[in-house]
Order: structure tokens, then C-alpha cells, then sequence
């Protein structure tokens, strides 16, 4: 066989495990954590395992963030955690009519999370009222967050409902990580907890007009509700696209940096 011959050279290897991991979605985490690494917290992991009390195995939580201060005499931690979902499926968030909440003719801004906290005994659930100003962008919106989200059906057999998916794994991962590492409730630590779901997908919002027919916007974040794990109570999962990552992290740290300053909270 001549050298004009020669069968072609095969690839390297190690441009085919490149185009693997550019199918996978560990190039979306790895981005995530990348970006969350620019806002100084106190601790960030990828791939954090936890376990779980329902199954009784090891999960996977995609990246955890922490932030911390001492308030007062209280050991006070800001934490996030992130399941990051590399699809591109439309995901539809449904949204109802926005009914603000008032008392005694002022609107009360309250702070939706996942938290264990020595003033509230048992499940670790519950609200917070924030008293501090200027308030912060990610709690000055007047919505109470849609209440429903799925993913536009595809012509793939059997495919999944990531979207729904990814909301329901994001705050069971929470939820149970946060019950162990704080249970039984300790009267010198005081945890706030937040999911968030970053996604490649465009996200739109789908709700009834003044007409009774279907509006659907796009946008880049939003806020759906989603119930815990065992029920009841319903915490607020905030869902970012990979665009909008950058400008969410503002928020948010403008928000951790409230959280861990003496006098901007109260139990409600």
C-alpha cells in the first residue's frame, strides 16, 4: 500500500470523549460552578452525594454553594443548591392571577426557603419575613411564583418531563441534606436554604390573558412553587436560564449578603 494508499487516520481519543462530554451535561455543571465561584462563597461542590431517607441511597446533588456569617450569636449559612439540566425542549411555566399579600394595609414580603432553624421545631419549614431595606431585587417583584412547570412533548418515545424533573429533584436534595446535617435543630445555627434549576432550555410562560386565551411570553427567569417532600409546605425553586445565570447570582448574592446582616429578618 502506497502512502497515497493509506486508510485515513482515526480520531483521537481524546476528541471522542470531548464530543461525549459535549453531549452530556457536565459541561453545563461545570460552567455553573465556574460562575457561582465568582461570588466568594464560603464552600462549593459539584457531585455533593447525600442520602436519602426515602429510598435509603446515595443521591447526587449537581453543585451545593454555601455563604456564612455569625449574626449576633447565631452561626448563619446561605445555601444553594443547583440542578443543572443541559436540554433543549421548551420548558412552560404556568401562572396564575398574582394576588399580593397583605396585613394591616402593608404588603408583607416574605422570604420563601427551605431552612432548619431553631425557632421553627419539627419538619424545618417555614416562612420569613424581611424587614430590611433597601429590599432586594430577587424579593421586590410582586409575584408569588407559577404554579405548575412541564416540558413542551417531544416525538422521542417515552421521553421524560425534565423540566418537572428537575424541580422535584432540586428541592428533594435539599430538603434531605439540610435534615441531616442540621437535625435535631440546633438553637446556635440558623440555615437558609434555596434551590435553583439552571437549564440550556428557552423557558416561556404560559397564562390567560383579559380574554380568556392563552398568553405565552419567553423570559429568562422565573420562579415556580413546588411542595416538600412530604407535603404541605411549598418552597419557591427559582429556574435560570444558562444566559441568565450571571444576573440571577447578582440577585441572589445581593439577597445572602441581607440574610447574613444583624437585623434584616424576622420569623413570621
Amino acid at each position: 500500500m502506497t502512502q497515497n494508499e493509506q486508510q485515513p487516520r482515526q480520531g483521537r481519543p481524546e476528541d471522542d470523549v470531548r464530543d461525549w462530554l459535549n453531549k452530556s451535561g457536565f459541561p453545563l455543571e461545570m460552567r455553573t460552578v465556574k460562575k457561582i465561584r465568582e461570588f466568594r462563597p464560603l464552600a462549593v461542590g459539584q457531585s455533593v452525594y447525600y442520602h436519602d431517607p426515602v429510598t435509603g441511597t446515595l443521591r447526587e446533588m449537581d453543585v451545593k454553594a454555601v455563604w456564612a456569617n455569625m449574626v449576633i450569636d447565631v452561626k448563619t449559612f446561605v445555601s444553594l443548591t443547583v440542578e443543572c439540566k443541559s436540554t433543549t425542549a421548551p420548558w412552560i411555566l404556568f401562572k396564575g392571577e398574582e394576588r399580593p399579600i397583605h396585613k394591616d394595609d402593608q404588603r408583607v414580603l416574605f422570604l420563601q426557603s427551605t431552612f432548619t432553624n431553631y425557632a421553627i421545631q419539627g419538619d424545618g419549614a417555614g416562612i420569613v419575613k424581611y424587614i430590611g431595606t433597601p429590599l432586594p431585587a430577587l424579593m421586590a417583584k410582586s409575584w408569588q411564583g407559577c404554579y405548575a412547570i412541564k416540558q413542551k412533548a417531544t416525538t422521542e418515545k417515552n421521553a421524560k418531563d425534565h423540566a418537572f424533573e428537575a424541580t422535584r429533584q432540586v428541592v428533594s436534595s435539599m430538603y434531605a441534606a439540610h435534615g441531616q446535617e442540621y437535625s435535631p435543630p440546633d438553637p446556635s445555627i440558623s440555615t437558609y436554604a434555596f434551590a435553583l434549576v439552571v437549564t440550556t432550555s428557552p423557558l416561556f410562560i404560559a397564562q390567560l390573558d383579559k380574554n380568556n386565551e392563552i398568553a405565552v411570553t419567553a423570559t429568562d427567569r422565573e420562579i415556580v412553587r413546588i411542595p416538600l417532600p412530604h407535603g404541605g409546605k411549598t418552597v419557591h425553586v427559582h429556574i435560570v436560564t444558562e444566559s441568565a445565570l450571571h444576573d440571577f447570582m447578582v440577585d441572589f448574592h445581593e439577597l445572602t449578603r441581607g440574610l447574613l446582616k444583624s437585623g434584616n429578618l424576622t420569623i413570621f
